[in-house]
């Protein structure tokens, strides 16, 4: 990468389209788990009840956290609690 990264950073290679079209299948993702979320941010999350993680963008409203696809064809926005979801970072950098 071509940035100062924390040392818990890691790369992870995003499978399936639901963040079509500015991150297609196969995009490889740098995460940084150190990073708070913001607003707007592109995060890897995992539920709860599953095994495998989530690339979602955040949407931040006052003290509620929400979590949505990019594919409109998905059209999912839900709620993120620490209940429901785990961070796992935030995305800093993108490849394809």
């Amino acid at each position: 990468v071509d940035i100062p990264l924390n040392e818990q950073s890691f790369a992870y290679i995003l499978q399936g389209n639901s963040m079509e079209p500015q991150f297609p299948d196969n995009t490889l993702l740098i995460i940084d788990p150190a990073l708070e979320v913001e607003n707007l941010d592109h995060v890897l999350v995992i539920p709860t009840d599953k095994r495998l993680p989530l690339f979602r963008q955040v949407l931040i409203d006052g003290d509620e956290k929400y979590l949505r696809t990019l594919n409109p064809a998905f059209n999912e926005f839900v709620k993120f609690t620490p209940q429901s979801y785990k961070l796992l970072g935030v995305m800093v950098q993108s490849r394809r």
